[in-house]
């Protein structure tokens, strides 16, 4: 990621190999007014695990951020018994 990138959570888990980013976006005049300023951006080992997901509030994104985290650490406990 760019040094001069807004980053308001990331999560790591090492041991899964797991990483859920937030950040800001950006802002642009021609976007339409519904795009989402943040992205949660969960990267796994996989390419096809990587995935996104948009929020219009910052809000939005912290609590979205947080139920991927919650969601992520039931799958990966289930898997691993």
């Amino acid at each position: 990621m760019a040094e001069n990138e807004l980053i308001f959570r990331r999560t790591l888990m090492e041991d899964y190999g797991v990483v859920v980013t937030t950040r800001f976006r950006g802002v642009s005049e021609r976007a339409p007014k519904d795009t989402p300023l943040f992205v949660t951006r969960v990267v796994g080992k996989g390419a096809d695990e990587n995935k996104s997901y948009g929020a219009r509030t910052l809000d939005e994104a912290l609590e979205q951020h947080e139920q991927l985290v919650q969601k992520l650490i039931r799958a990966l406990r289930a898997a691993h018994r």
